[in-house]
This record gives C-alpha cells, structure tokens and sequence, in this order.
C-alpha cells in the first residue's frame, strides 16, 4: 500500500462518513435517509450505523477497499487502514469543533 493510497483511502472514506453522518445533502437526501432509518430503529440497525462516523467509516472503508484492493487480504488491510485514517481525521476535527 503506498501513503498516497493510504491518505486518500483515508481522505475519502472521513469525507463520506461525515458527509452521511452530519450533513443533510443535495436535496436533504441524508437528512431524509436518516429519518426514515430512525423509523425502523431496531438495537444494532441501519440509524445506529448512520449515527456514528466511526461506525460509517468502517463500511465506506470497505467499499473504497473494492476499488484498490487484489486479493482479500489486502482488501482486509485496506478496509481497516482506511477507517482508521477516517477515525483519526474525525478525533482531530471534532477536538477542534
């Protein structure tokens, strides 16, 4: 994996999570994905997913991994490298918010 790879992966997968997380959308289309997730709130289900960076961040970790990654190991490695740059980018902006 190289650091660019790795920054970007990173970059994107923060980016996205965030994006879902915190921000309404083009057309309050997150806003209204959220709403309708909290209607079929289930312990564990989709609204807990779309209310945590650090929860997003692993899932979007993964589907960034599916654009880079050869084999499964390294999809592994790349899904979890990814979220942990996300997770660091989000404990860096979020201190400062």
């Amino acid at each position: 994996m190289s650091l660019v790879t790795l920054i970007f992966g990173g970059l994107i997968t923060w980016r996205l999570s965030y994006m879902l997380v915190n921000e309404s959308g083009p057309l309050l289309i997150f806003d209204r994905l959220r709403a309708w997730a909290a209607k079929r709130q289930t312990k564990g289900g989709l609204f807990d997913l779309l209310s945590c960076v650090y929860c997003t961040s692993m899932w979007i970790g993964a589907v960034s991994s599916l654009f880079v990654a050869r084999s499964v190991s390294e999809f592994i490695v790349y899904t979890v490298s990814f979220s942990a740059v996300s997770s660091f980018i989000e404990r860096l902006t979020a201190s400062q918010a």
